[in-house]
């Protein structure tokens, strides 16, 4: 008999795990799931599948948002100062653009620190907030993943 189209049981069943396995691939070891409480689930749960209390309530998915724009203002403060130390052509449009976003997004921080070196100030007044975001951020996506 050919081994490519050998029936069920026969002597080629170790080349597919689960056809000599009727029972336990079919069903009977879903029972025995049920039953024991081994597998997916708990016993006392009546879904085989059960979610996290975490991803039920959709903190964990708020808390990802939350650390993605944290993240994404950070990116944007830090490649502002990166342009502004590297003297980046402003009529270009990506560092115009990034320089009106990073001005927007540090403006409660503008001219907090005015030192006399024009890059100590950039560095100042643009990563200030940047850490901000950051760890703020970071404090509340962890906050609502714990809650």
């Amino acid at each position: 008999m050919d081994s490519a189209v050998a029936p069920h049981g026969d002597s080629n069943d170790e080349r597919h795990p689960f056809v000599g396995l009727r029972g336990a691939a079919y069903g009977t070891g879903l029972r025995h799931m049920r039953t024991t409480g081994v597998g997916f689930r708990p016993r006392e749960s009546g879904n085989l599948f059960v979610m996290s209390r975490h991803v039920r309530n959709g903190r964990s998915e708020a808390a990802k948002v939350i650390v993605v724009i944290a993240d994404l203002t950070a990116v944007i403060l830090g490649l502002w100062i990166l342009f502004a130390l590297l003297d980046a052509n402003r009529a270009n449009d990506l560092v115009s653009w990034v320089q009106s976003a990073a001005a927007w997004l540090a403006g409660w921080s503008h001219d907090l620190f005015t030192m006399d070196t024009d890059w100590v100030r950039t560095v100042l007044n643009y990563g200030l907030p940047a850490v901000v975001y950051l760890l703020l951020g970071h404090f509340i996506a962890g906050r609502l993943r714990r809650a």
